[in-house]
């Protein structure tokens, strides 16, 4: 239905709607130009009825819909994702570890520095990363 949905409102190589799926999760992007406002019912719906059709509930609690452009922002895999200005001033989409991730390998870092601490020259390999 998505890759449907993707091809009818493809124009030359550009396409107007995208998602992403991982086991359970699944996001969408709609672009925000006012010609493709219709999409976002528009998917909302078929995807309910697909989700019915094949036994599947929407976790509401999970589910939102955000606008990137008003600073809104949304997670997926481990990663927030926002919009925000390059060097450039551009405005693009950025993603960055979430902080839980970024503790968990933290953590993961520091045990094995700590198991290698007794061996022979794994301090000055330390040094160097620190």
């Amino acid at each position: 239905m998505l890759e449907r949905a993707k091809e009818v409102t493809r124009i030359g190589q550009y396409t107007y709607i995208e998602y992403a799926r991982f086991a359970d999760d699944l996001v969408v992007l709609i672009d925000k130009y006012h010609k493709w406002n219709w999409l976002i019912p528009a998917v909302n719906q078929w995807l309910q009825e697909e989700f019915v059709k094949i036994g599947v509930e929407i976790n509401q609690d999970k589910t939102k819909m955000v606008n990137l452009e008003e600073g809104e922002h949304f997670s997926f895999l481990g990663f927030d994702f926002c919009q925000r200005k390059n060097w450039k001033g551009k405005e693009v989409v950025t993603f960055t570890p979430k902080r839980k991730a970024k503790t968990d390998l933290m953590l993961k870092i520091k045990k094995i520095f700590r198991q290698k601490r007794s061996q022979p020259g794994s301090l000055n390999a330390c040094k160097i990363l620190l």
